[in-house]
């Protein structure tokens, strides 16, 4: 039989154990134990009808995510992790016709994970927001 005192360290050990979970969690969510870690964000939801871009490359320091094209309504968040010393600057590559386009993220500090928003509205004008982690781009 438990007397209440083992009863007690027990709930408190679960209790430390449950925050100690989502303190390394939170930890890794946004960056701090993996500096390297660069969120991303393209958003192509707004863009014209008539947009497609061929051969679209999201690049970071050796890390690299491809699709065959970016369409109208094309939205995805995905993460790269960059070599450590490496040029860890997000950069956006692909085609609209013969035209070869590159978007680049701002130099981001050493260090420190980041998250990137690249997204196009109705007129088709890009808009690029950068944040160190912590941060609440939407």
């Amino acid at each position: 039989m438990k007397t209440k005192s083992q009863s007690l360290m027990l709930k408190l050990y679960l209790l430390a154990t449950a925050l100690s979970i989502f303190i390394v969690y939170g930890l890794f969510r946004y960056g701090v134990l993996m500096p390297n870690t660069i969120r991303v964000d393209l958003d192509f939801r707004e863009a014209p009808e008539s947009f497609q871009a061929q051969s679209p490359a999201a690049i970071a320091g050796g890390d690299k995510v491809s699709w065959p094209e970016i369409r109208s309504g094309f939205h995805r968040r995905f993460l790269l992790y960059p070599e450590i010393n490496s040029d860890i600057r997000f950069g956006l590559i692909y085609r609209l016709g013969e035209e070869r386009n590159l978007i680049e993220g701002l130099e981001p500090l050493s260090g420190r994970a980041y998250k990137i928003q690249v997204k196009m509205d109705k007129s088709g004008q890009l808009h690029v927001d950068q944040c160190s982690l912590p941060c609440w781009l939407r």
